[in-house]
């Protein structure tokens, strides 16, 4: 197989996932078809809701995936491990897949013709290659800050774009601030970078003397990777095509106003000192007018594949929209329900009392509710009917409501029939429930009890009068943050017991994660074998079939976590 260049092919199959998977990974047509809603898994075809294309996926080719059992689980960052995971190729094999379906030409063939992916045309001019890199979108912020944002990296430029679509990216590159600068552009504007690749510059060095002081300055002549920047050109007004509000312009390290670098002894330059220069001329001043824009290639292309990608940006557009009304509808359908008990509560009583956790307990958990009549829509959008409903606040470590959790039940106590009966409401912009969980109740004695489910956080608060709280699911329980205002010193953890080991792996990366941090934690597994055609068994399968006898005694459990304890001293 041709082999082609890696950082070609990843800055020019952006933008263009949906093309590529269309043609590399058929197993996605599903998913494709309802990209950011839950489909089967597209490696073995199994269960309804275990895998996503994230709304993001052209851009990015992201996805998740609940199937522990298929050798990947949870998000999945890139295009390229997409299709390493779905195809069982090798990083280097996916990189040339990708490049042969885009059309790109092969590493062997620009060295047979001599030139190189960042071919220098000549020392007079700096030339726009028809292949050159293209990011375009509005200019939302840009500045000075360590490259992708990471302490330890050197200092770097970015330019912060925002795409039709509504997705956000940063575009990395020490030459960005020269070419915004000469461009004219500002934030606001909507621009287009192209890297132009490495090219001739001269570089102006400051020299300073031995206290440090700027005594002069000396020309250096060396290459490096060029940027050119242009604004589209709007009829007779500089209005920008979106008002960013001054608020929101970061004005740290990471400032939207142009930056300049430190400058550095000449009798210390070196290639990574060319990066920290003070100020980079190139040796021409004017760039070739820019080649029309690399279309995707027509092998890719079709009517219907031309109709996801269209869906794909509507969606991302309804998604953008639905995250910034989520906070409101998260405060209207909370101010809905009405606290356990209550007079019009009588089918989540019933529902409790189906799982055996109704307790007295649940009295003291007010961040769990009950909603009379609750709109469910479908996976499309489609209002299904309205259904009573348990409602429960997800709050992060601070405290703080993230989103709203929701149980659809019958009048009758059973699950709704509907496709899914567990459904999490729109995260807002800006807010994440990465650390948080449903609170029931206020832990005692020190201990705190943590559980997948929310059936299964009740059944140990049921049977051993232990508070735990919910983290939702495998991925919350994993990423747990104990607030600060809990006093615990233990954790407990009732760990699902999955066919797919996917309970065991969240259980055994919160107990690590929770240790390192200073706590005690335990880890209690059913004993129960699995049933014949079930998926696990959990501890409210436990109590549902066993009772309290299926649990350990309380008196047992604090034993334990106080001879722990003393040990640890």
């Amino acid at each position: 197989m041709a082999q082609y260049d890696k950082k070609e092919v990843l800055e020019r199959v952006e933008g263009k996932w949906i093309y590529v998977y269309s043609s590399l990974a058929p197993q996605l047509h599903t998913a494709l078809s309802r990209i950011g809603r839950h489909v089967p898994c597209p490696k073995n075809n199994v269960g309804k809701t275990r895998f996503r294309l994230l709304p993001a996926v052209n851009e990015t080719g992201a996805g998740f995936s609940n199937d522990g059992g298929v050798g990947i689980r949870g998000y999945i960052s890139s295009g390229v491990d997409m299709l390493m995971w779905l195809n069982g190729w090798t990083f280097s094999e996916t990189i040339n897949k990708i490049g042969e379906a885009l059309g790109l030409t092969p590493i062997h063939e620009k060295n047979q013709s001599g030139q190189s992916s960042t071919k220098v045309i000549n020392t007079e001019n700096v030339v726009m290659h028809a292949n050159a890199a293209r990011f375009f979108g509005v200019l939302v912020e840009h500045g000075k800050a360590r490259y992708e944002f990471k302490e330890d990296n050197d200092l770097s430029y970015y330019a912060k774009l925002k795409y039709a679509s509504g997705f956000e990216r940063h575009v990395w590159g020490v030459d960005i601030e020269r070419a915004l600068v000469d461009a004219g552009c500002e934030v606001g504007q909507e621009v287009t970078l192209f890297n132009l690749g490495r090219q001739p510059v001269v570089l102006m060095v400051e020299q300073r003397d031995s206290a440090g002081q700027v005594i002069g300055t000396s020309e250096l002549h060396t290459h490096r990777n060029l940027w050119k920047a242009e604004q589209k050109s709007h009829a007779n007004t500089q209005k920008p095509v979106i008002d960013v509000p001054a608020a929101e312009v970061k004005q740290s390290n990471m400032s939207a106003q142009p930056m300049r670098a430190q400058g550095v002894k000449a009798d210390q330059f070196s290639h990574d000192a060319a990066d920290k220069a003070v100020k980079v001329i190139p040796v021409a001043a004017v760039v070739n007018k820019a080649s029309a824009p690399v279309d995707v290639p027509q092998n890719l292309r079709s009517p219907a594949v031309d109709l996801i990608v269209q869906r794909a940006e509507e969606y991302m557009k309804a998604s953008a929209k639905a995250k910034v009304e989520a906070a409101a509808k998260i405060e209207r359908i909370w101010n809905e329900t009405v606290p356990f008990p209550h007079e019009l509560s009588f089918p989540m009583t019933q529902y409790l009392q189906n799982r055996s956790i109704l307790c007295q307990g649940m009295r003291d958990a007010p961040d769990m509710r009950f909603h009379p009549a609750l709109k469910y829509y479908d996976g499309d959008g489609n209002l299904k009917g309205t259904f009573p409903a348990i409602v429960c606040a997800i709050r992060d470590p601070k405290g703080q409501i993230v989103t709203l959790h929701r149980t659809y039940i019958t009048k009758k106590g059973m699950k709704a029939a509907v496709g899914e009966a567990k459904k999490m409401m729109t995260v807002p912009d800006g807010m994440t429930v990465t650390g948080g969980a449903i609170r029931l109740g206020t832990p005692t004695d020190g201990i705190l009890g943590l559980a997948e489910g929310l059936e299964t956080a009740w059944s140990p608060a049921r049977a051993l009068k232990i508070t735990t709280w919910c983290a939702v699911n495998a991925n919350g329980l994993e990423n747990f943050v104990v607030p600060d205002d809990v006093d615990v010193h233990t954790i407990i953890i009732w760990e699902d017991k999955d066919r797919s080991l996917r309970g065991e792996q969240a259980s055994q990366v919160a107990k690590a994660k929770l240790e390192a941090e200073g706590y005690n934690v335990f880890i209690m597994k059913p004993s129960s074998p699995i049933p014949p055609r079930a998926k696990g068994v959990d501890w409210n399968d436990v109590l549902v079939n066993q009772g309290i006898l299926g649990f350990p005694s309380r008196s047992s459990v604090l034993r334990a976590t106080a001879a722990k304890m003393t040990s640890s001293i």
